[in-house]
């Protein structure tokens, strides 16, 4: 894990936004936005919510991890931070877990709690984006999306979307 990851981002009126002290100061509001999202697994032997996990991921990547097993990590050593908003009655959830969740989940709707989390703490998006795709190797299978394109936003550093081509 690194933890030297400079977190901001540029608002409308040009000033910079320290983007992690803003997130930490609105954790309710991104437990709201992340509610809104169904869970796409089976109601049988759900020991942990989708919205601990996508928390727990959103909270581990904006501290610096880039692999599942670093937030998983991560959220063992944070587990105070982390039984602040949830009751971790089943401890905290696998790397495993949390990769079968990403699979199943629906991405768009991830965007969009995204988007209305970013609108709530008042970052608003600029007007200028680019595009950009990348292929993953290593993805097989007959349905699988093996080519992604995304949009970014120049003037808040953020990816706005993106999509399987």
């Amino acid at each position: 894990m690194r933890n030297s990851i400079l977190h901001t981002v540029y608002l409308q009126d040009g000033s910079l936004c320290n983007f992690r002290r803003r997130i930490w100061k609105h954790a309710k509001p991104l437990v709201a936005c992340f509610e809104k999202i169904t869970d796409p697994r089976h109601k049988r032997g759900i020991r942990h919510s989708h919205v601990l996990i996508l928390f727990l991921l959103f909270a581990a990547i904006t501290t610096g991890c880039t692999t599942l097993k670093d937030c998983h990590l991560w959220s063992v050593h944070n587990r105070k931070f982390l039984e602040k908003y949830f009751l971790l009655f089943h401890g905290i959830p696998d790397a495993t877990t949390i990769s079968y969740l990403l699979q199943k989940m629906n991405p768009q709707e991830l965007v969009q709690a995204y988007m209305l989390f970013l609108r709530i703490i008042g970052i608003h998006l600029g007007m200028v984006g680019s595009f950009d795709g990348k292929t993953m190797r290593g993805v097989g299978g007959k349905d699988s999306i093996r080519h992604i394109l995304s949009l970014f936003s120049h003037l808040t550093h953020t990816a706005l979307a993106q999509t399987g081509v």
